[in-house]
Parts: structure tokens; sequence; C-alpha cells
């Protein structure tokens, strides 16, 4: 048997390695995004009394949806793919926005609290669920990518 046909060597086919993360991180995307539109649309959800509440079960659920797509991204498509690039640019985003809706810090969150005219959690959380509702069509995108050159 050669090494081409082992699955060892050079010119071996690599396996793509298992998207169930990619899939699970974009479930939890989607989930996170349809908590906070039910909840801005008004609906009584369990353990969400406030926009604060609100916004920590959303920043939970995503925290876990980027924990479960990360690792497949970069095994994938690498670190540097475009599209893990713009996964990265939105996850940063998404950080500074919830540090400055925890500490309540003027910037970016803020201008939309005022301009909207909510309350800064609620502007935070509107703002949270818009990355939740993109990052899961990176996700996506990740598995109909071609595998990187090795």
């Amino acid at each position: 048997m050669s090494a081409a046909h082992s699955g060892v060597g050079p010119g071996a086919d690599i396996p793509r390695p298992d998207s169930s993360g990619l899939v699970a991180g974009a479930a939890l995307g989607w989930l996170g995004s349809a908590l906070a539109a039910a909840y801005l649309a008004g609906a009584t959800l369990p353990f969400v009394h406030s926009d604060r509440d609100a916004f920590l079960a959303v920043l939970a659920i995503g925290w876990l949806g980027c924990m479960a797509g990360a690792g497949p991204t970069a095994v994938m498509i690498g670190w540097t793919h475009p599209v893990a690039l713009l996964g990265t640019a939105l996850g940063v985003g998404s950080l500074a926005v919830v540090v400055s809706t925890l500490a309540g810090w003027s910037g970016p969150v803020a201008w939309t609290a005022q301009v909207a005219g909510v309350p800064l959690d609620r502007a935070g959380l509107l703002l949270l669920a818009i990355a939740l509702a993109i990052k899961p069509a990176l996700a996506i995108t990740t598995l109909r990518t071609p595998e990187r050159q090795v």
C-alpha cells in the first residue's frame, strides 16, 4: 500500500475536521439573537426580568457559541482567512460592546442608546444581538469554504 493510499505521507488526503462545533456555534448564535429579539419585542421570558438580565443571557449564549466555533474555524481555514478575520473583528467589537455596556462607558453603545432613546443595557443588547445574527452566517460560510492548503 502506498503512502498516498494509507492516509499518511505527501499527497495523502487530509480529512476535513469535524464541523459539529461550527454547527453548534451557529445554532447558539441564532438562539441568542432570537432570545434578544423576543425580549425586545416584549415577550415574557423565564429568568429575564430586565434589560441587564437579557443582555447577560445573550452574552452567555453568544460566548458559548464562539467557544464552539473558534477552534474548528482555525483548523478548517486558518486564522488568516478573510472569513476568520471578519469573525474575529466582529468578536472583538462584541467584546467592546460588552465591556462598554457593563462598565457604563460612553462610546458607540452610549451613542446608540442616545440616538435610539433607550437605556444603555438595551442598546448593548441590540448591538450584541446584531453581532449574534451575523456570526452564524460566517460559520456557515466556513463550512462551505474549501480547506486551506497545508
